[in-house]
């Protein structure tokens, strides 16, 4: 569905266009579309099209921004959502946002609210949001998370929330005819991003986020060991296993055109792979 609005991560950055496209071939006006950041087109697609669209809350604590003053922003924007699911018309007067009488339309059709997932990778988080029974996305660049799930699953045990804590794992991902193939193939498109990542962590003057993509464009087998998941679909299946025994994880977001350059005709058939050779393992 595209990626945060970039025209060159994906095929579409038009994501409300795109869903209408997917419930327009769908059978039941009840099917689970993908996840995409918080915005009114997930409104908009569960009023019009009945589609459960999951909100998806994203922390930025980032090495430019105050690590105090951005967990503070995501709470109170995180509360602000969930008055604004629960309520008809709202105020609230907080540390950095005020609102009077305000009312968000069109209404989600799912009731209290769309299920709420929290991306994040800072270890202090995990803890919090397993208290407060948030399921959680986490981007694999390298890190297990393995302490940090620990702690966010007993905080949720501690906490008393029904059910199994949910943790959900975004990868690139591509499937290949052979292993060598699976590593070739998507090589130039990897190292496309990773030259955007460059230059505009240079232009904003992030030196050691600039310095850690040239090594990686230097070094693609250390992307391939710490990065990705490429492969064959055995190696696949294999992959994905070990997340789910080192990480415990629920299940797995795939980029499969990481970069947006592979061509379409590599990508479909990765796609065809990945349907038929990796996700019947794991039914």
């Amino acid at each position: 569905m595209g990626f945060h609005a970039r025209e060159y991560k994906g095929p579409s950055s038009r994501r409300l266009v795109g869903l209408a496209a997917v419930a327009a071939r769908l059978p039941s006006r009840r099917k689970r579309a993908p996840v995409v950041p918080v915005s009114v087109i997930r409104a908009m697609v569960d009023e019009v099209f009945g589609m459960t669209l999951p909100v998806t809350h994203w922390l930025t604590l980032g090495s430019f921004l105050v690590l105090l003053m951005s967990r503070a922003r995501f709470d109170e924007s995180l509360k602000i959502i969930l008055e604004a699911f629960n309520n008809e018309t709202f105020s609230y007067e907080g540390e950095f946002y005020s609102f009077r009488d305000v009312t968000v339309a069109p209404k989600p059709v799912q009731q209290p609210h769309p299920p709420i997932w929290v991306a994040t990778s800072t270890p202090e988080s995990f803890t919090a949001l397993g208290r407060q029974g948030f399921p959680i996305l986490l981007w694999f660049q390298g890190n297990w998370f393995e302490e940090s799930l620990r702690a966010y699953r007993a905080a949720w045990t501690e906490a008393g929330h029904p059910g199994e804590p949910q943790a959900l794992l975004r990868i690139p991902a591509y499937v290949g005819e052979t292993p060598d193939r699976a590593r070739i193939e998507p090589r130039e498109s990897t190292l496309h991003d990773l030259r955007r990542v460059a230059r505009e962590s240079r232009e904003e003057g992030r030196k050691e986020r600039a310095a850690e993509a040239d090594y990686y464009i230097q070094h693609y087998d250390e992307v391939l060991n710490t990065r990705v998941a490429y492969g064959s679909p055995e190696e696949m299946v294999e992959r994905i296993q070990e997340f789910q025994e080192r990480m415990g994880i629920s299940g797995v977001l795939l980029d499969l055109n990481f970069g947006g350059q592979i061509p379409q005709e590599l990508v479909l058939n990765s796609m065809r792979l990945l349907a038929d050779k990796v996700i019947p393992t794991f039914k």
